[in-house]
């Protein structure tokens, strides 16, 4: 090989590891960065030799303190570890932006944001969990303003949930006295308080429509699919359809389930029937929308309706559902806590009817385990990412434009400088000294900022119901002569929620 041609060629391996290892001035610090694998080896878990994002971010925490960055693949990412900064960096316009989604083909309508926001959207898909720009302005403004008309987060939807607790403790009852597992239950009585607001029936907790979609959203939670690592180390983003990375990445389980549940939405939208329903409301926007830019025109609204119905699927059974089963799991833990809610639902509600929104403010103990169930399971600890649309300055550091931002929620809400002994179950930290509950503002299990969980309120409202009404009407106690699970933190967590470890209970 000639002389000149060994230079050139060595020239140009330099100048590619200078522009893959190099990082922007005045970037947070963190580790290195290399070619192809980003930062991927410091993310490494050594129990399961595989590098992993929720374990990783925990250990930088430690080396490179409360905001430092990092790369994922290609992609620069930086973490915010402090409640402060989360709250100032996520309220900037600048931040509430969704990252690009790799694979977002498997979503139904693909490109269909990108229709109306081609830049802000071009690797984005629909729906309002990881849109952005007017597209998803548009839809979370209208989705809004459509469940607040029908309660959605308000007193006035409490009927319609108790009706779902009475209905969910009549199904358990057969159950009583024997092991069982429940969290298909409490699933599946979830969606159906979802489902009678978006399609304005109620149905069975036995139908089978009901355990098919409680299934896929599980699917879809517990999947780290094309968000997880292994599609973010591919060097190009379009190698997650090839046939090897479809299988490896997630993308194929992905991209089954959301044909699945389009096919399962059709036929609600091509029959509805004018009733008082999100989706018939939506359907009536899309019918009147005549601007051919707009989220709502034609196909590509019907694309928006059914994609908002899977997303609030799944942050319905993603928050209250998980947020339950990790309550009884604690239960089982700490029977005396299990005493002392009972005693005070005996003292406040008695038992001829049951808890109501009103009577929240007098269960002050209720309030605190609940409080402290949501901080110690942080059940999304790196939240939903963000992404910024232009430079961010923050104590000196630069965020620089198109990188993803993780919110740790998990160092605020097990934060030893506020939270002593963040690793114990401790509803007593939300009691003052004359038993009273005190909120804290740091428990933030819905994030914070402009892309807060559309949900929150709905959430907080059917976890008191469903959790009181239950616990008025048995109590939970360990299979005889099995031990509950642990529920530290420290184990693999596929995905970005933190799944609760299996276990039965008997309900007495």
């Amino acid at each position: 090989m000639a002389p000149w041609l060994i230079a050139f060629l060595a020239c140009l391996l330099a100048y590619f590891w200078k522009c893959k290892t190099s990082k922007p001035k005045s970037f947070p610090p963190g580790p290195a960065r290399y070619p192809i694998l980003g930062s991927a080896m410091s993310l490494q878990n050594p129990k399961t030799k595989k590098p992993e994002l929720f374990y990783g971010i925990r250990k930088l925490q430690q080396e490179y303190g409360s905001i430092f960055g990092f790369y994922l693949g290609n992609q620069s990412a930086v973490a915010i570890t402090k409640f402060e900064d989360i709250k100032e960096i996520l309220s900037k316009s600048e931040t509430a932006h969704r990252p690009p989604v790799i694979g977002l083909a498997a979503k139904p309508g693909k490109f269909t944001a990108q229709e109306v926001d081609p830049e802000l959207n071009k690797d984005n898909p629909p729906g309002i969990i990881l849109s952005n720009g007017r597209y998803w302005s548009e839809q979370r403004r209208f989705m809004l303003k459509t469940l607040r008309e029908f309660g959605f987060g308000k007193s006035s939807m409490e009927a319609g949930i108790q009706e779902d607790v009475k209905m969910l403790i009549d199904h358990l009852a057969l159950r009583a006295g024997k092991p069982t597992e429940i969290g298909e239950s409490l699933n599946i009585a979830i969606i159906n308080s979802l489902w009678s607001i978006l399609v304005g029936e109620k149905l069975k907790l036995n139908d089978p429509k009901l355990e098919m979609v409680v299934k896929a959203t599980n699917d879809l939670i517990t999947s780290e699919g094309p968000t997880g690592l292994i599609a973010n180390l591919l060097p190009h983003k379009s190698m997650i359809y090839w046939p090897f990375f479809k299988q490896v990445s997630g993308y194929s389980l992905i991209e089954s389930i959301m044909k699945k549940l389009e096919a399962f939405m059709l036929p609600y939208i091509e029959n509805h029937q004018n009733s008082d329903s999100y989706i018939d409301e939506m359907l009536r926007e899309i019918a009147k929308t005549t601007d051919k830019t707009s989220s709502f025109y034609g196909e590509r609204g019907q694309f928006a309706l059914i994609n908002n119905v899977i997303d609030l699927f799944m942050a319905g059974v993603e928050t209250t559902s998980s947020s339950l089963l990790w309550s009884f799991l604690y239960l089982l833990h700490y029977p005396e806590c299990q005493a002392k809610i009972q005693e005070e639902l005996d003292r406040v509600c008695g038992s001829n009817r049951l808890p109501n929104l009103d009577d929240k403010p007098s269960l002050h103990y209720t309030n605190a385990f609940l409080q402290e169930s949501l901080r110690l399971t942080c059940f999304v600890p790196l939240s939903v990412f963000h992404f910024t649309s232009e430079d961010v300055t923050v104590h000196g550091y630069v965020i620089p434009e198109k990188t993803m931002v993780i919110p740790s929620l998990y160092h605020v809400m097990h934060d030893p400088d506020h939270f002593p002994e963040p690793g114990l179950f401790k509803p007593d930290r939300f009691l003052d000294e004359n038993g009273h509950f005190m909120a804290n503002e740091r428990v933030i299990p819905f994030g914070v900022g402009r892309r807060i969980c559309l949900g929150k309120s709905l959430a907080e409202k059917e976890l008191f119901l469903f959790f009181t009404g239950i616990l008025q009407r048995f109590s939970v106690l360990n299979v005889p002569g099995v031990t509950p699970p642990p529920f530290g933190i420290d184990f693999p967590m596929p995905g970005i929620v933190r799944n609760v470890p299996r276990f039965q209970l008997v309900l007495q």
